[in-house]
């Protein structure tokens, strides 16, 4: 996903440009589109079976996003799942 090269708060922040633009919540379609433009803001994907993996990573990251199983990710869930997958330390995640 390409998530190591920011911050949590700079993922965040793209992220909730998303979620701004469908109530505050990213459903499936969504969340995938956000991340496809994480993806290709640091270069994009070389080939086809990188982005059959990418599709597949992003399947099991919405559901472990999806803390509470209701098919959205909201504001809450975005920032916990970032603040593991994200580049900093400790103290930088916990902002």
């Amino acid at each position: 996903t390409r998530l190591n090269k920011y911050t949590p708060k700079q993922a965040f922040e793209m992220l909730a440009l998303e979620a701004d633009l469908t109530d505050g919540y990213l459903d499936k379609q969504t969340f995938f589109k956000a991340f496809k433009g994480i993806v290709q803001a640091q270069g994009g994907l070389k080939s086809r079976s990188e982005q059959e993996r990418l599709v597949s990573v992003l399947h099991r990251l919405f559901d472990v996003f999806d803390q509470d199983g209701n098919g959205v990710v909201d504001f809450e869930e975005i920032a916990s799942g970032l603040s593991v997958l994200c580049n900093g330390d400790t103290e930088t995640k916990a902002q």
